[in-house]
């Protein structure tokens, strides 16, 4: 096949014009993407920050407000003389808050005096009198300007994020009080909770103002990276800055900036490793170093596998295009056979389909046809909407036909419907196509089925989400089921239904709808498992069970299923809430023929007046909090909740669905926290209920939260 110069020029030319399109268009993406893994570094980071911050309120505020601590350091400031007496009681005072401080983490406890100088440290008793103005610039802060502190201060022997709270005595200053945790184990409490490696480089400067040479020798590594240090308490077995060697002078550069950032390097055709930097400042605002975190990733390497796609379909229609242009001048059938050749490859690799200006479809291949479940006669003349999808918003074509009309190039993914009602998603490649006056008189599309990566994507993050809240409803019944054999149940399980252990559930039964008790509006009596699909495909849908307890008592439960993918298998997760006190099921006995299971049905007021008597102690048994922290957080609750309900009937009555549903989200999230189990259902219901638009219901429940905050807050005031 020989080509004429003209030619050549002209596939050289249009390679080159849309590989330089294709490249732009990838820079940006992959910038788009290292932004967006920086930024969610900030935001896990400062909400790390901010929860930890809240706890340490909660836990020393019943110090600072004891009359006794009050009391002390005041003697501490007025009688001096007798400091080490005074020492002692404060010690015997607190020994235990401090065992207590520490496994919540904070592994330093400090009292000061008025002037700075330590006056008591529970991890080094021994040590005390020391001024700490010279090397604490926290302590000075603190006693200038009398307010609760913290932030990340490094000292002589160690770096800490410090929560410094004054102390005053009939409205005098009279001390200070300080808990704190290492940042290396701070970092490790995060590389815990979200599953990457992190590390904290420190300037150089910031160190050499508080070490001599032989204590940074003894604390600190030489960092490969050019002024900065490593603090030794971090372990450097799985990151350290060795693996950030290979980024180059434009991390150096960019350090430079106190600005945050990411960077990657390519590990391989399958994976890539992401370098999210976040400048850290100390108490005193400066810029103390930069938190690095470590996350092994596809997606860009996803990226330049779509735009290596993107550049060979482009490539390949160009050649394609040249050579059938060619071969048309030659003989009519050797042009038709050679067509007929590219289209058969087209088919075989590509989804293509042809429209006019107006979307209306004039050709599709059977690759089209295959994935969408319609045949050529069906979609020809048709508009592009009969694959539409009712999730694919009016903005989002709107801005592709902006594109397109515009005689530009549109690439992105598109989730399609297919006849038989399956989803479908596709990476396309939308191009206008111009005739000599420059007008456009047809589009073109390419597409690829990723389908697979995107449901699998989906489920990943979906049960990923689902599995991290599960210890936050602990206090559910948890099922796990494989294959055909339930590994696991939650022993709430056979506190409540008559079995003694999970191996005799399983002589017993196969299902678990073989408990369930018939009747209209609840799933039924079967021995199958043909009711979960159902259940899986409308997780917002409350599907209600009747199942009898080891009393004979029915009870009502509400029954969400997961199905979770498990190396070559996949297990279900089944989630029982115990439901009975929200529903009116005063006559579910009546209307069961099995008269055996007929049995007293005990009267809800006084069950809740039963549930009342023991709230607190509920909740103190499962969060084993103090009892001032437990009511401190039950009063912000209420407060909240109340202020969220108020602000839900206004966003509501304006139509404001999206910003409702946030706030009963939240309200469903503290409430299952504190174990408010009922309110934590009905606030469920209301999210379902506003997904469907049902106001009605919402108010309804809306007011039943509202009561039930009524009745606590009555046992809050009587107690």
């Amino acid at each position: 096949m020989n080509f004429t110069s003209k030619q050549i020029w002209i596939f050289i030319t249009s390679i080159t014009f849309f590989a330089t399109l294709i490249y732009i268009d990838f820079t940006f993406a992959k910038s788009n993407y290292l932004n967006s893994k920086n930024e969610e570094l900030e935001r896990h980071f400062n909400s790390f920050l901010s929860f930890r911050k809240n706890v340490s309120d909660l836990l020393i505020e019943n110090i600072i407000n004891n009359p006794q601590t009050k009391e002390l350091m005041n003697k501490v400031k007025t009688d001096p003389n007798n400091r080490e007496k005074y020492r002692k009681e404060l010690e015997e005072l607190f020994t235990k808050k401090y065992e207590y401080l520490k496994s919540k983490g904070f592994d330093y406890f400090h009292f000061q005096d008025t002037k700075g100088n330590s006056f008591l440290r529970f991890q080094k008793t021994y040590k005390y009198d020391d001024s700490l103005i010279k090397d604490r610039v926290s302590i000075s802060k603190i006693i200038k300007e009398k307010k609760s502190i913290s932030g990340l201060e490094t000292g002589t022997s160690v770096q800490k994020y410090r929560y410094i709270y004054p102390i005053f005595y009939e409205n005098s200053y009279v001390g200070s009080v300080e808990i704190s945790t290492s940042l290396s184990q701070l970092l490790k409490k995060l590389d815990f909770q979200l599953n990457e490696n992190y590390l904290f480089i420190t300037k150089k400067t910031i160190i050499d103002k508080m070490l001599n040479e032989d204590s940074k020798k003894e604390q600190y590594f030489d960092s490969l990276i050019d002024g900065y240090y490593i603090n030794k308490e971090f372990d450097k077995n799985n990151f350290s800055d060795i693996d950030l060697k290979e980024l180059g002078p434009s991390l150096s550069y960019k350090l430079q900036s106190d600005k945050s950032f990411s960077l990657m390097t390519i590990n391989g055709f399958s994976t890539s490793t992401i370098y999210s930097f976040l400048p850290v400042k100390n108490i005193n605002n400066e810029i103390e170093g930069y938190l690095i975190s470590q996350e092994e990733t596809n997606g860009i390497n996803q990226l330049i596998r779509t735009q290596i796609f993107s550049f060979l379909s482009l490539a390949l229609l160009i050649l394609g295009g040249i050579s059938i242009y060619r071969h048309l001048q030659k003989r009519n059938d050797e042009n038709k056979k050679i067509f007929e050749q590219y289209k058969t490859i087209m088919d075989q690799s590509v989804i293509v389909s042809k429209t006019d200006p107006k979307g209306i479809i004039t050709y599709v291949n059977n690759q089209f046809c295959k994935i969408s479940g319609y045949s050529k006669e069906e979609l020809i003349g048709k508009s592009h909407n009969i694959i539409r999808h009712n999730d694919s918003t009016i903005p989002f074509f709107r801005q592709m036909w902006k594109t397109i009309l515009a005689k530009k190039i549109w690439q992105g993914v598109i989730k399609n419907r297919s006849k038989d009602g399956k989803d479908y998603y596709v990476q396309s490649t939308i191009a206008p196509i111009l005739n000599e006056k420059n007008e456009i008189i047809e589009f073109i599309a390419l597409r690829e089925d990723v389908t697979d990566f995107i449901v699998k994507k989906n489920i990943f993050k979906y049960e990923k989400n689902r599995i991290n809240n599960l210890f936050n409803h602990i206090n559910e019944i948890l099922i796990i089921k494989k294959d055909d054999k339930f590994e696991q149940i939650s022993q709430k399980f056979f506190n409540i239904f008559p079995f003694d252990n999970l191996q005799e559930f399983n002589l017993q039964h196969h299902y678990i709808s073989e408990l369930f008790i018939s009747k209209e509006g609840y799933l039924e009596n079967i021995k199958s498992d043909k009711w979960i699909q159902d259940a899986i495909n409308t997780p917002n849908k409350i599907n209600k069970a009747l199942i009898k307890d080891k009393n004979g008592d029915l009870k009502t439960f509400w029954i969400k299923v997961q199905k979770v993918p498990y190396e070559k298998t996949y297990y279900y997760l089944f989630t029982l809430t115990d439901i009975s006190l929200l529903l009116n099921d005063s006559n579910i006995k009546n209307n069961i023929s099995d008269k055996n299971i007929v049995s007293s049905h005990k009267n809800l007021e006084e069950e809740n007046k039963s549930k009342n008597i023991n709230l607190f102690s509920k909740i103190k048994e499962d969060l084993k909090l103090p009892d001032e922290v437990i009511i401190n957080l039950v009063d912000k609750f209420i407060t909240s909740s109340e202020d969220s309900l108020i602000k839900m009937r206004d966003l509501i009555k304006d139509n404001k669905i999206e910003e409702s549903k946030i706030l009963v989200h939240n309200i469903k999230g503290s409430a299952s926290t504190l174990r408010f189990q009922e309110i934590s259902v009905i606030a469920a219901l209301i999210e379902s209920e506003l997904e469907e638009n049902n106001i009605e219901n919402t108010l309804e429940n809306i007011k039943k939260i509202e009561q039930l905050l009524n009745n606590i807050k009555d046992y809050r005031e009587n107690k």
